[in-house]
């Protein structure tokens, strides 16, 4: 098999453009220091007490128990008796903040299936009032994991279980799950905490491992800041949108596109509130404005929410929103609703803004309820740690079916709107207001008074995470929209075949045969990314870029949700950060094949896909990457890669046939909970022939098993302690 293997590969090599080939490899050279290659490589999880199979194992255990202890415990005791004492004297007032400090501690942590760990963490008193502060020491509490994670969860908070409304809040989180819809990890759990033991509500915080582990990269959390620094400019509550807690944001064009359109869809809101003394408003994500950037399935989720009676999580400034960069558009993350579900709780309509949406929102839900696997539901929940019976669970579900039947049948009102001030309008001396523009941010003094300003990207994550933001004695606001943003984009759109679309933003040329299947692309200088979405039936496609001094794009061709059958690709001088991109897809392609790419060659991301051929030659970086999925390749045939010749990270199984590889810094690559099977390997002129470890806290080590492979010695082989090489 391996000698028709080579023949195939010698028979099918192509003449290779010398010049070129030179220019994407700048010199390159190899020093085989395993410290310089891999320094990247963390501690093992959970100090290494946990096999591979045993750690992929607990991600599918909830905990069954955590212990906090080794912490200052006399500091703790004061800060807790200062709590308690203003809690006495006003229990409305805000929590100081001097009072959250973090402290350090040991983590003890007894999964449901016996194994324990031990993590380095922190915590903190959690919770803006006085409600969260125990008289027990029983205080909510946020805890972060500095070197390790519970199933994929470094950041979570603990609850008092009467500040979430105890089963219900459990009951609306799994729910919601259930229809599919992006909600934290929510579970009771025993706490242990100074020998004191209570239930707690656990549940997880958002950050960008809260969305990696539900399959979105590069994606972020937007909500808005409730922060009081605007409260002596305007009438009545305003704030603006803010990147949420961890999360990190490092694609300056999405800067533009989400913040500018949700900060319209707030001012809109505010300037059409009608009640100025009421600080508690809505989003109408009917309008226009909330078309551009909210996606259609939040209407489904706020008609669940408005009818689960949990609409505190709707209120404007209360709102969480992921950016799903599959989509484009904000998509809604529940957090704090405070549900009120049973049989005899009031439901006020007049509470509740009536907007059109709602009422489709509420149709839609209820389908989707009267749909539910009861069984499956039920089973869920007393997973989580409700210990109610079926009875109390129809009792939620048909109030909530109850509510939307209201919704449904309430007569539309025309809302009456008095238009406030928009506070575009306003100019205060206090504050620089920034926008930003063509990738990069200004500086306004005054509204038409602006200068072009560099920030590192640090500081851009500090400004926009807060309202205010002081940076070398001044203070910053990020207010996109204090300029009215020009829209040149103009969306180049193509139909093929009545199953799949193209578009792009740039120019791109094309020939189509659509009798023959045949779609051949050429790039330019003036290209932008090229997408493809839907069903592509044993098509062959082609890229070719004749200008190598295209402008250096984050990908050149990305495939999102796209349906493969026998389907051809090949690439020639893709010189962007990533040449061809494909991204929560499935299925079957018959061949893959690259020829010069600037630096990814190709990346697959939460995927499940089989590849008969995969051949790559000339790549300034790794040839594949495999992101958080599950791949089958019968044949792969990398040559001249500058880094790693296949890359599998994140959570990701790949079985590989085949492979032939030269040319390389490392050949094969595992790292952070991923799993290869290499079946035989031909591997020449490599640094390193296998590579598996950690690198992210968010998961644990990685395994690499192979059967046949021609030169692989123990000193070109790295292992991080946790992880597994074997044959």
């Amino acid at each position: 098999m391996m000698k028709k293997l080579i023949l195939l590969v010698s028979m099918r090599n192509i003449v290779i453009n010398v010049f070129l080939f030179f220019i994407l490899i700048n010199n390159h050279s190899v020093e085989a220091n395993p410290d310089i290659f891999f320094k990247n490589k963390i501690e093992p999880y959970c100090n290494a007490e946990l096999s591979f199979a045993g750690y992929n194992g607990l991600n599918s255990q909830k905990i069954n128990r955590i212990t906090l202890n080794d912490f200052n415990l006399r500091e703790w005791l004061r800060n807790h008796s200062e709590l308690s004492l203003n809690k006495e004297n006003n229990r409305y007032v805000k929590v100081k903040d001097k009072n959250k400090k973090f402290f350090d501690n040991n983590l003890i942590v007894e999964f449901d299936n016996g194994d324990i760990c031990n993590f380095k963490s922190r915590f903190r008193q959690h919770g803006g009032r006085f409600d969260h502060v125990g008289e027990n020491f029983d205080s909510s509490l946020r805890i972060s994991i500095k070197d390790g994670n519970i199933a994929g969860i470094r950041d979570f908070t603990i609850f008092k279980p009467e500040t979430r409304n105890k089963d219900q809040e459990i009951f609306i989180t799994q729910l919601l799950k259930e229809l599919n819809f992006i909600v934290p990890e929510t579970y009771y759990v025993d706490v242990n905490f100074l020998g004191i033991k209570n239930r707690y509500i656990f549940q997880e915080r958002f950050s960008n491992d809260f969305l990696e582990k539900n399959g979105f990269f590069n994606s972020f959390v937007v909500s808005t800041n409730k922060t009081d620094q605007f409260k002596d400019i305007f009438k009545k509550k305003f704030f603006l949108a803010r990147l949420d807690g961890k999360s990190i944001i490092d694609e300056k064009d999405l800067i533009d596109s989400v913040f500018y359109n949700y900060n319209e869809l707030i001012i809109d809101t505010y300037s059409k509130h009608n009640n100025i003394a009421d600080e508690h408003y809505y989003f109408n994500l009917g309008s226009q404005k909330s078309n551009q950037i909210i996606h259609e399935k939040t209407h489904v989720f706020d008609a669940l929410l408005y009818a689960a009676n949990a609409s505190d999580a709707l209120e404007a400034d209360d709102r969480k929103f992921f950016y799903n960069n599959l989509s484009g558009f904000l998509e809604p993350i529940y957090y704090d609703g405070m549900p009120r579900l049973s049989a005899n709780q009031i439901f006020d309509l007049n509470k509740i803004p009536n907007y059109s949406y709602i009422k489709k929102g509420a149709e839609k839900g209820k389908k989707l309820i009267l749909n539910l696997d009861k069984n499956d539901f039920y089973l869920n929940l007393k997973r989580s740690g409700l210990i109610s019976n079926e009875i109390i669970f129809e009792e939620y579900l048909n109030s909530i079916l109850k509510n939307l039947n209201k919704l449904i049948n309430r007569k539309d009102d025309n809302i009456l709107i008095s238009y406030q001030q928009n506070p575009l309008n306003i100019e205060n001396k206090k504050f620089s207001y920034l926008y930003f523009e063509n990738q990069s941010f200004f500086e306004c003094e005054k509204k038409n008074k602006c200068k072009q300003k560099e920030f590192s990207f640090k500081q851009i994550n500090r400004i926009l995470k807060n309202h205010v933001t002081k940076i070398n004695n001044k203070n910053y606001v990020y207010y996109p929209n204090i300029r009215l943003r020009k829209n040149n984009d103009k969306k180049h759109l193509l139909k093929v075949d009545q199953k799949f679309e193209i578009f792009s933003y740039g120019k791109f040329t094309y020939k189509l045969k659509e009798n023959s299947k045949i779609l051949e692309i050429s790039l330019n200088g003036n290209s932008d990314t090229i997408y493809f979405t839907g069903d592509i039936d044993e098509w062959k496609i082609s890229f070719i870029n004749n200008n190598i001094n295209t402008k250096k794009l984050e990908n050149c061709v990305v495939f999102k949700k796209v349906n493969f059958k026998n389907t051809t690709i090949h690439s020639r001088n893709l010189i962007c950060k990533v040449g061809i991109n494909i991204i929560s897809s499935q299925g079957k392609l018959a061949e893959i094949k690259s020829l010069n790419s600037g630096s990814e060659t190709i990346e697959v991301t939460n995927s499940n896909l089989e590849f008969n051929e995969i051949n790559i030659t000339n790549s300034l970086d790794d040839c594949l990457n495999l992101r958080k999925g599950i791949y089958y390749i019968e044949n792969l045939l990398l040559s001249n890669c500058k880094d790693k010749g296949i890359n599998v990270s994140y959570n990701s199984k790949a079985d590989i046939e085949n492979l032939l590889l030269k040319n390389s810094t490392t050949a094969i690559y595992a790292k952070d909970s991923s799993d290869i099977y290499i079946k035989n390997a031909i591997l020449k002129n490599i640094e390193y022939c296998i590579a598996s470890y950690r690198t992210k806290r968010n998961y644990a080590g990685s395994k690499v098993k192979y059967k046949n492979i021609n030169y692989c010695p123990e000193s070109k082989k790295i292992k991080g302690e946790g992880s597994v090489i074997n044959n």
